[in-house]
């Protein structure tokens, strides 16, 4: 796969500033008025303060005490460690102990992937699609409402972006070696944040099996890639195992823990075509243009060229990924919030960039310059008019009620929808 940069013209660089720059102030403009924190942001906090004060020899007590007590079953799975790791390294290095350590680390978090998506954009497709996907992803209730606060998940989101960013570079030149230990050290942690790794890092990695096979006829990477996921699981496993006690230890945290999910069911449940609504009702704009993105890109070459939108390529693993999340979400029952899609949120605003300038591609060919003029002025305060409305939703939504959580259920009663 070629790179898809374009030098571009000033214009776009500024766009993409004001975009990256309208995002920091949106995540930061709300950072500091959460007035109640949510049960899973003292837990993660009360783990990092005892790895910050204890070390890591607290982490055998943890899990003893978590799997000895099945009324703490329904805190976050003790596994977690990834962002907790993060959390104490803060603390041990600014001295202080707060909840708010944790929201910082998700506000710097939610930064990152803001740039992470700007430079996705820039490297496999060019700026201006960047600057429509940064724009969406400025204005995301979810990555919004995950910014200021101290939940695990705007960590985990930024290290599976930078999975499926280190398996796009790997797939433009799969012989710089050097990248496949990134790769792997990169979905390792991600293992050790979320169980929800199995998607996003074990996708990338099918993924690349798949493509140095078919695409490379290079079976020898395809099976090192292999090999590196099977090294990689067995380093995860590991890492729980030395800190927690043994490996039997940490299996039972995985197959022993029975969780109640009445809550779920009640908060987070519904029709299985609910999430999907919600992300059209809080963005419709950005959810019509994920939807051409995906629809134009899967067109047959033919059709594309006559039309012609360009095959970018890099499309292809962000639809996987955004897909399987919300088909996961939606499937599972009691997994309908925002939070679970925090790796899928910035493949699925690159797809919605795409689309847009996929739109404007096609109608660039049957319209003239002063029409096509029109409507590209008329996209930008579409946009712009979304952005507000959505921001206009995230503090009605969001900072007024203090809600804490992003579930579907409690979002769409609010909205009345």
């Amino acid at each position: 796969m070629e790179p898809q940069t374009q030098p571009g013209s000033p214009l776009v660089w500024l766009a993409l500033a004001a975009a990256i720059l309208l995002g920091c102030a949106l995540r930061l403009a709300h950072h500091g008025d959460v007035e109640a924190r949510s049960p899973d942001e003292y837990t993660y906090t009360g783990r990092a303060q005892r790895m910050a004060n204890e070390g890591m020899g607290m982490v055998a007590p943890m899990f003893r005490e978590y799997l000895g007590n099945n009324a703490l079953w329904i805190q976050p799975p003790v596994t977690r460690l990834g962002n907790v790791f993060a959390i104490a390294a803060a603390m041990k290095i600014t001295g202080k102990r707060t909840i708010e350590v944790g929201a910082y680390i998700s506000l710097a978090c939610s930064i990152l992937y803001l740039l992470l998506v700007a430079w996705i954009g820039i490297r496999f497709f060019n700026p201006w699609i960047a600057v429509s996907a940064v724009t969406f992803q400025a204005f995301s209730l979810g990555a919004l409402g995950i910014a200021r606060r101290a939940w695990g998940d705007g960590f985990f989101g930024l290290v599976s972006l930078l999975v499926l960013y280190l398996t796009l570079e790997i797939t433009r030149n799969p012989r710089r070696i050097f990248l496949y230990p990134l790769f792997f050290f990169a979905g390792t942690y991600a293992m050790l944040t979320k169980e929800t790794s199995v998607m996003s890092y074990g996708l990338c990695g099918l993924w690349l099996v798949g493509f140095l096979l078919w695409k490379e006829r290079w079976w020898k990477g395809a099976a090192l890639v292999a090999l590196g996921g099977v090294i990689s699981v067995a380093a995860a496993l590991g890492i729980w195992a030395s800190l927690a006690g043994g490996v039997h230890i940490v299996l039972s945290a995985f197959t022993d823990v029975k969780v109640d999910s009445d809550w779920g069911r009640l908060n987070a449940g519904g029709p299985w075509w609910q999430l999907a609504y919600l992300l059209w009702i809080v963005g419709p704009l950005t959810a019509a243009m994920a939807i051409a993105g995906i629809a134009t890109s899967i067109f047959p070459a033919k059709v594309r060229a006559r039309l012609g939108i360009e095959d970018f390529g890099a499309y292809r693993l962000p639809a996987v990924i955004f897909v399987s999340f919300l088909v996961f979400a939606s499937l599972v029952g009691t997994l309908q919030y925002l939070r679970i899609l925090s790796p899928a949120d910035g493949p699925y605003c690159l797809l919605a960039g795409l689309g847009l300038w996929n739109l404007l591609t096609i109608a660039r060919r049957f319209l003239s310059a002063a029409d096509f003029r029109t409507l590209a002025l008329v996209m930008l305060l579409a946009v712009a008019i979304e952005g507000v409305r959505d921001y206009q939703i995230f503090t009605y939504v969001v900072v007024r009620t203090g809600m804490q959580d992003l579930t579907a259920t409690w979002i769409r009663n609010i909205l009345g929808r």
